[in-house]
């Protein structure tokens, strides 16, 4: 819960404004510092994404946040995102 508040700071060290000025980007970085990793190193051909884009879901909070700390709905959402992403 810790990682998910600090992520939602607005002008935290994490976000810097994206090169095209329309949004913010993850200093992977300033997360890896701040994170450092629980189960060791990352694989290599393991990439990162993370936005501060916003929108709406009609879902209680309680719900959104059982989904998305729930590993077993994971596969389902990542299908959905990548759909939805093209």
């Amino acid at each position: 819960m810790n990682e998910m508040v600090k992520l939602a700071e607005i002008n935290g060290p994490l976000w810097f404004r994206s090169l095209d000025g329309n949004g913010e980007e993850l200093n992977l970085k300033e997360y890896a510092r701040s994170f450092p990793p629980f189960i060791g190193m990352k694989p290599a051909n393991l990439t990162a994404e993370a936005t501060k884009a916003t929108g709406t879901v009609m879902i209680n909070s309680l719900a959104l946040v059982e989904t998305l700390t729930d590993t077993s709905q994971w596969v389902d959402w990542a299908l959905l995102c990548s759909v939805c992403a093209h």
